[in-house]
């Protein structure tokens, strides 16, 4: 009878909010199957990207701040026109691609619409500066007969551009969608896996552990944590908001004002993008467009990153020492011996996923293993 009423309660919540989860989970499940199915190219970017730009309108809508019935319909024509745009090409790929040079009609509203649809949620979720690049070059393309001097060109007729942009595997569903689809979706449930186990209160632990008692303890192990976040997730936002839940309490009990709580955060998570073995995009694109294994990349990164985060250590110490302080109290840190004895085990996958690259197992292949013990800590937890 409990349960029932749970799930009642439940049903009866926010719309929107189960609408996101139960996406998310699909998006997360249909990334898993894949890598053991595979299917087509252009059928498997197509279906992502759908299933990202549903969960973008879902997320970000046009205003936070105001929300009434014009926003909300403008919100939910732009999902309806991703489905309709993204799921033609989802059905109808194979013969798409054979006119792209020739493009009917429809394909061409679709296209536009498509187009159109994938700027407003790029502006949406990274702010203005990349759509106006990407409708500049648009624009290029087709003005370029106008442009004087080396920078012009013959110019592209409306439905080449079209054609080339929507139905190839050289426009949208290129290679920054493919490394989005096949790498770095299943780095991100790596890293999601990794956060739902329990794994960032051990780093916050024995960081704590290993540097609470020196001067500005506090903010010493926050870049350690900081670092061992960026090892999982690849993401600097999320290792930062992450290290801001993890140390604040500690990092206020030393008396740093909240300007230097926010560059410490900011500057820690920012290394979080070059700390193997999950780093951020680019290093996915480096390593497809430069046809070498993702693990020279890693070797590349390692000391750079080392590097980095030892200065972050450096400048706090000198920070802690023009203000006088010093370690954090005996009570307020944990002794690493029970640190390790009782969270160790989730540093397990990270060893295993670092082993397999490390014996030229490819990426992927590696991070599906390393899924697999994730999978099982969680059942255990």
């Amino acid at each position: 009878m409990e349960m029932i009423k749970s799930i009642g309660v439940w049903a009866k919540g926010n719309v929107k909010e189960i609408a996101i989860m139960a996406l998310a989970s699909v998006l997360c499940i249909y990334h898993l199957v894949t890598t053991i199915e595979r299917i087509p190219t252009m059928e498997h970017r197509s279906i992502h990207l759908l299933l990202v730009l549903i969960l973008t309108f879902l997320i970000y809508p046009l205003s936070r701040k105001q929300q009434n019935k014009i926003t909300k319909a403008i919100d939910g024509v732009l999902l309806g026109l991703s489905i309709i745009g993204v799921g033609y090409v989802v059905l109808y790929w194979p013969i798409l691609m054979d006119r792209c040079s020739n493009p009917a009609p429809l394909d061409l509203v679709l296209g536009v619409i498509t187009i159109a649809v994938i700027l407003e949620a790029t502006r949406r979720t990274v702010g203005p500066m990349l759509p106006i690049l990407a409708v500049i070059f648009l624009a290029y393309a087709w003005f370029g007969r106008y442009i004087p001097g080396y920078f012009g060109h013959p110019g592209f007729a409306f439905e080449r551009i079209i054609g080339f942009t929507y139905q190839t595997l050289e426009g949208i569903f290129g290679l920054i969608l493919g490394v989005s689809a096949v790498y770095i979706s299943i780095f991100t449930i790596f890293g999601g896996f990794l956060e739902a186990t329990g794994i960032s209160e051990f780093f916050s632990d024995l960081a704590l552990a290993a540097f609470g008692k020196s001067r500005g303890g506090a903010s010493k192990a926050s870049v350690i944590t900081s670092g061992f976040l960026g090892m999982v997730c690849g993401s600097s936002t999320a290792a930062a908001i992450m290290t801001h839940d993890l140390m604040k309490h500690s990092m206020q009990h030393e008396g740093y004002d909240k300007e230097t709580l926010a560059a410490f955060y900011s500057a820690a998570g920012t290394g979080a993008i070059i700390m193997p073995p999950v780093m951020g995009a680019v290093a996915f694109i480096m390593a497809y467009m430069a046809e070498i294994p993702y693990v020279e990349v890693c070797k590349m990164a390692i000391l750079p990153a080392i590097l980095y985060y030892l200065t972050l250590i450096l400048v706090m110490d000198i920070k802690a020492r023009k203000l006088g302080l010093k370690g954090l109290p005996q009570e307020k840190i944990p002794r690493i011996t029970t640190v390790l004895k009782r969270r160790f085990h989730m540093f397990i996958p990270i060893i295993v996923l670092v082993w397999l690259l490390a014996v030229s197992y490819t990426h992927l292949r590696a991070h599906e293993t390393s899924l697999h013990l994730v999978c099982r800590l969680l059942l255990e937890k």
